[in-house]
């Protein structure tokens, strides 16, 4: 990949990592594991490109603060949530907050919990067609 050329000292720089990541957050895919290692960098880059969720360690994924940063800036990031926090109240309604539609990845017993699925209707009013 185009990103192996890029030297480690770079890599490991926020200023150059964060704005790479906002232009294509899958760039992270790519980053090497000493540098996904580095927890603050990755929250920061979560708070550029939620989706970068997707390529971030499983711990970071079951990391409650690193999933919440990544669902205020896209409640699709949901997705790739820990189980534990797709069923996480805070979480879900932190990511419906930010696009309704992201009430379709979290646990079930959350569909029908009233106040979230509001929540998710007043950013699209179509998810209560959702199925179950």
């Amino acid at each position: 990949s185009t990103i192996a050329a890029v030297p480690m000292t770079l890599i490991q720089d926020p200023e150059f990592l964060l704005p790479a990541v906002q232009i294509q957050g899958r760039c992270l895919e790519f980053i090497p594991n000493e540098v996904m290692e580095h927890r603050d960098i990755l929250i920061r880059v979560l708070s550029c490109s939620g989706q970068a969720l997707l390529y971030a360690p499983p711990q970071v994924c079951a990391d409650r603060e690193a999933v919440l940063t990544a669902v205020y800036q896209d409640g699709w990031a949901l997705e790739y949530a820990s189980v534990e926090l797709r069923a996480d109240r805070e979480v879900v309604k932190a990511a419906v907050q930010q696009d309704g539609w992201a009430l379709q990845f979290a646990a079930e017993h959350l569909h029908s919990d009233q106040e979230i699925v509001l929540m998710a209707a007043k950013k699209d009013a179509w998810i209560i067609t959702m199925e179950h």
